[in-house]
């Protein structure tokens, strides 16, 4: 299933999956997944489940999923009080309040070992997750 996303920082639209509240990477910050197709800001990758964590579109594709999730919970998040003022994850918070410039950061498939992602909220706290022993 292809995963679409429209990335903003809320002044420009951006052609990575690095935004406002979220940075999604693969070993470093910099490793990020780019537009599938130039001028289109879309990002629309297959994920193959028959194929390893980091063959074929798989990478790309699990940045962009991660990189929506987190911008979907960011904003519905932000509907229940978890605004500016509060001190959410923005990189620029516009005049609005709190402290910016502590987008989450989100490493999938890193390369250090199996079921090693990473949610970051530098500097508060880290949080990883793993993979059940069962596969699909």
């Amino acid at each position: 299933m292809p995963i679409f996303v429209l990335v903003s920082n809320s002044l420009t639209l951006t052609v990575n999956s690095s935004g406002n509240n979220v940075i999604t990477f693969i070993g470093r910050q910099d490793q990020t997944t780019k537009e599938s197709v130039i001028g289109t800001h879309q990002f629309k990758y297959f994920y193959d489940i028959h194929g390893g964590p980091k063959q074929g579109q798989n990478p790309d594709a699990a940045r962009t999923s991660a990189f929506y999730t987190s911008n979907v919970v960011h904003d519905i998040a932000y509907r229940y009080g978890f605004t500016e003022e509060a001190f959410n994850f923005q990189s620029n918070n516009f005049g609005k309040g709190g402290k910016g410039g502590d987008p989450v950061l989100v490493s999938v498939h890193n390369n250090s070992k199996m079921n090693d992602a990473g949610f970051y909220t530098p500097p508060e706290c880290v949080k990883f997750f793993w993979a059940l022993l069962n596969s699909l």
